[in-house]
């Protein structure tokens, strides 16, 4: 049962379609009590007197109540009529309200964008756009959630977020990706960890050190695993943490070495004291895109947001 189901009584839910409630007819009846005359309100509706006058009497017949008196010049409101009619003006007010209300949504000025990114150093500038957005577009709410790559990308494709931010991947059928951000991974270490004296290091040179990682099935650690294996080794997992805070902090610690991206390594807090070190490798190199699903799939909301972030973007 649906929640509109539910909050809805049955015995009411039909009774206004048993009545002959269509708007049509209550759109002739209003004409026809402004008027004062079924003439003139088929003349006001585009439509037959005799359309009018069979609509209204169905209508009175249905519900069994006279809602006009008809005499030589016209027509004039029963009391019932009277109550009736007092109420189509609200009516019909809300009807405007409501496609006043789908035409923003239609027109991109309403809506809710649904935004998987992680809200962290590594997003770039994503959470300061998004805050300038929703100054300037006050009617489009957005939600954001933090997944990992491969659930974000596929909660793009069916739907349930609008948009992720992922690091650079693959040709995706029915899914667009738009270059955004680009940070390069580097090495942490702790103050006194023998590496300080060096000025780079590769990735082979790590492979002998216990890492702290970032979510053991997170992008980032799969990426380690699939450098580490085809250099014909592995990496010594340590330990996974829910964040980099949590991750500079082990480090700090002298726990092990870690591999971040360099807003995230860089962050300041004067509790962490670490040594950030490049990774010459050509996959440090980490372009993040944002992924969305094909323009015509896309909500009108999302266009909007895209237009903010992108204006040469086309739609």
């Amino acid at each position: 049962m649906t929640e509109i189901e539910q909050e809805t009584p049955a015995a009411q839910s039909h009774a206004w379609a048993d009545a002959g409630f269509d708007l049509v007819s209550m759109r002739i009846i209003l004409a026809a009590a402004i008027e004062k005359s079924f003439a003139r309100a088929a003349e006001r509706e585009f439509t037959s007197l005799s359309a009018v006058s069979r609509r209204v009497g169905e209508l009175e017949k249905r519900i069994g109540i006279n809602l006009f008196d008809r005499h030589e010049r016209g027509v004039a409101l029963t009391n019932a009529g009277t109550q009736f009619v007092s109420q189509l003006g609200e009516v019909f007010e809300r009807l405007e309200g409501i496609a006043d209300e789908l035409e923003d949504v239609r027109a991109g000025r309403s809506g809710v964008v649904r935004i998987s990114a992680p809200m962290t150093p590594c997003s770039g500038n994503l959470p300061q756009k998004i805050k300038s957005f929703i100054r300037n577009f006050p009617g489009i709410h957005i939600q954001i959630i933090e997944e990992t790559a491969g659930v974000a990308m596929h909660s793009v494709a069916v739907g349930e977020v609008d948009l992720a931010l992922v690091p650079e991947t693959p040709d995706t059928p029915n899914l667009q990706f738009t270059p955004f951000f680009v940070d390069h991974l580097v090495i942490i270490t702790p103050p006194d960890h023998p590496f300080r004296e060096r000025s780079e290091l590769r990735f082979a040179d790590v492979l002998a050190e216990p890492i702290i990682g970032i979510q053991r099935e997170s992008g980032l650690s799969t990426l380690y695993r699939q450098q580490a294996k085809a250099l014909g080794g592995k990496i010594i997992e340590r330990a996974y943490t829910t964040s980099f805070e949590s991750v500079r902090r082990m480090v700090a610690a002298g726990l092990g070495i870690a591999i971040l991206p360099a807003t995230a390594a860089q962050a300041e807090d004067e509790n962490f004291n670490t040594v950030i070190l490049p990774l010459d490798e050509e996959w440090a190199r980490r372009p993040l895109m944002l992924c969305t699903r094909e323009a015509d799939r896309r909500s009108a909301a999302t266009n909007t947001f895209l237009s903010w972030l992108f204006p040469s973007l086309p739609n």
